[in-house]
């Protein structure tokens, strides 16, 4: 995998390309993929998942369609309601040193400001950019001061640098 010791990263979400990883992390990223949308769509039969689809739909309004239920929203409804409909099981991936989930924000963010265009291929690319992240942040801001950060803490600058990355933003 690319190394990102020495790079930002900004710089390593812009410069990274799915060659750069592993088979195995490119099998890993896909495995990842399924069970988010495996559980999301278990998710979506959850009365939370109903009544966040809903709050999206009305306090949030856009023209993006929600994950897996009626309705539109604007980008961070799209991320809100997808990310608490795939906790709403709470079966989803974890990470124990970053004491918390990757997916939950990454999936739906992602979907949320994915261009129209986007090929499978950038899409992963963000995926796997996420993963990386999130799996350095987290354990880097618990070990800044002993109390507890939910995921939402670590994954909000994840989120944001594969948003640069997919907006096009330096």
């Amino acid at each position: 995998m690319k190394d990102i010791k020495n790079a930002s990263p900004l710089a390593f979400a812009h410069s990274f390309r799915l060659t750069d990883a592993p088979d195995a992390v490119v099998a890993q990223a896909r495995h990842c993929l399924l069970d988010l949308l495996g559980v999301a769509i278990g998710g979506s039969q959850t009365k939370l998942a109903r009544i966040i689809c809903a709050h999206a739909a009305e306090d949030f309004a856009g023209s993006a369609p929600l994950m897996f239920a009626e309705g539109t929203a604007s980008p961070p409804g799209i991320a809100l309601a997808g990310g608490m409909m795939i906790d709403a099981l709470d079966g989803h991936d974890g990470y124990n040193p970053a004491k918390g989930h990757i997916g939950c924000a990454l999936l739906p963010a992602i979907l949320a400001l994915a261009p129209e265009h986007c090929s499978g291929t950038a899409f992963l690319e963000a995926l796997i950019i996420g993963y990386e992240l999130g799996s350095r942040l987290g354990p880097a801001l618990h070990g800044t001061v002993s109390d507890y950060h939910t995921s939402g803490a670590w994954m909000a600058v994840a989120t944001a640098v594969v948003g640069a990355r997919l907006c096009g933003l330096d």
